[in-house]
């Protein structure tokens, strides 16, 4: 899945351990050993705490885009994510 590799590239690229990052996020090391796996995927706290850490864009982590999205709620008329990440409904 793109998503445990992009969280493995983005580890990799920042130069910092599993052991380092779990310190940082106050989880075990072998938790985000799980992530980069797949065993499990990490709570959208959690998610959102790797994203800061390791400097991705959510959008990216979860391998989606803006036009994606957006066409997906449109598609559904589900609405649309608006400044603050949260879903306008139609």
């Amino acid at each position: 899945m793109q998503i445990q590799s992009k969280l493995a590239e983005a580890l990799k690229n920042c130069g910092m351990t599993q052991t380092a990052l779990a310190k940082i996020l106050g989880i075990r090391q072998q938790t985000i050993s799980h992530y980069i796996k797949g065993d499990i995927f990490p709570a959208l706290d959690t998610l959102a705490n790797l994203c800061a850490v390791l400097d991705l864009d959510a959008n990216e982590i979860l391998c989606l885009n803006d036009s994606g999205g957006t066409a997906r709620a449109a598609k559904y008329n589900i609405g649309t994510l608006n400044n603050h990440g949260k879903i306008d409904m139609k």
